[in-house]
């Protein structure tokens, strides 16, 4: 079963710590981010939350942001959000992400996905076939748009699926009000 929670709390928690106030914010305030147009519904978008599962001979791939089933491993992005800055979105507006994977079993990775939130074109990878048929395998993932995406990685018979928000970087503004 996969860990979700809402993203609206850690997404204002990571936005706050990105572009976040200043010393003299007093340390009950609260954030609130507002988008300039709408790209997710932050508040039902189920990302999967870390559970620390990583493999065993990783060396220093730590588990702090990990997530794995013993038979694949991945690391998210802080919060399991990304925020793409403009060297992440490519010409076509589709935002351009590395994502590391660690295999278990023997085989080729393959990830396919697809947007939760709204009708987008299917997300496609680009993954090498130099790093052999099993451990450390980086890939490529290019998601058509922002929103909320589920993402499945396989190898044989084995999968591992999460949820992730991607957002631009330039979509969003923070704002602090007190309460």
């Amino acid at each position: 079963m996969i860990k979700r929670a809402p993203v609206v709390g850690l997404l204002l928690v990571f936005l706050a710590g990105c572009f976040g106030g200043t010393e003299s914010q007093p340390a009950n305030s609260h954030a609130q981010a507002s988008s300039t147009h709408s790209v997710a519904d932050t508040s039902t978008c189920p990302i999967t939350l870390p559970n620390r599962s990583f493999p065993r001979h990783a060396g220093d791939w730590g588990p702090e942001d990990s997530y794995g089933n013993g038979k694949l491993w991945t690391i998210f992005w802080p919060y399991n959000v990304v925020i793409a800055d403009r060297g992440y979105v490519e010409d076509d507006g589709s935002i351009g992400m590395k994502w590391p994977w660690w295999r278990g079993v023997s085989g080729s990775l393959k990830i396919e996905g697809g947007r939760l939130d709204k009708q987008a074109p299917r997300l496609h990878a680009d993954i090498s076939s130099a790093y052999g048929v099993s451990g450390f395998q980086p890939s490529s993932i290019y998601f058509p748009s922002e929103g909320c995406w589920e993402v499945t990685g396989r190898v044989g018979e084995a999968s591992l699926t999460f949820v992730t928000l991607i957002v631009k970087a330039s979509t969003y503004s923070l704002e602090l009000k007190r309460p």
